[in-house]
């Protein structure tokens, strides 16, 4: 799971500014707009390399460093993992264009996702249908057997199951006693 939440950005004016000299991770993390601690996290797994240290043991950035930020936080908008990006990150030190690695998981990828929003679609309707059925119904008092009527009165019409392939089937009720 990703460790960092969305960074929505303060004002545009941080992306026009551009820094002159080496910058500390707090004065990289100003220009790119992004929290200090996500530098220092980057830093320390490798996907960013100070240029250089000062003496009192400050690390400290150029150009390159900023514009390597802002990629690992587009390539992690678009759904990355910072593993993949630091692959990217390698082949493109190594003299490589990674474009055909990106595509190659956006191919893989792309129609699982239509899948899991096909799924969260269908989700969407029936907890839509729900929701108004359960708003028409009349609430009683628990029997003191229910947990929740509402829950499980949906049950009682059909049971939504997977089958060994994965996809749902729909089946009438089966009584167990």
């Amino acid at each position: 799971m990703n460790k960092f939440r969305p960074h929505i950005r303060k004002n545009a004016s941080s992306m026009a500014r551009k820094p002159r000299e080496l910058m500390t991770v707090s004065r990289l993390a100003s220009f790119a707009d992004e929290p200090a601690h996500a530098v220092r996290y980057y830093c320390r797994i490798g996907l960013l390399v100070p240029a250089t240290t000062s003496a009192s043991g400050y690390r400290l950035f150029d150009q390159g460093s900023l514009r390597r930020l802002r990629f690992i936080r587009r390539a992690q908008g678009l759904g990355f993992t910072l593993d993949e990006i630091a692959a990217f990150i390698r082949s493109a030190d190594a003299g490589s264009e990674p474009c055909e690695e990106v595509m190659e998981i956006l191919d893989q990828r792309l129609p699982k996702i239509g899948a899991e929003l096909d799924k969260l679609v269908l989700l969407h309707a029936r907890m839509s249908k729900a929701q108004q059925r359960w708003r028409e119904s009349h609430r009683g008092t628990p029997s003191g057997f229910e947990i929740c009527r509402l829950i499980e009165s949906e049950g009682d019409t059909s049971i939504r199951r997977s089958s060994p392939t994965g996809e749902e089937q729909v089946g009438q009720a089966e009584d167990s006693s």
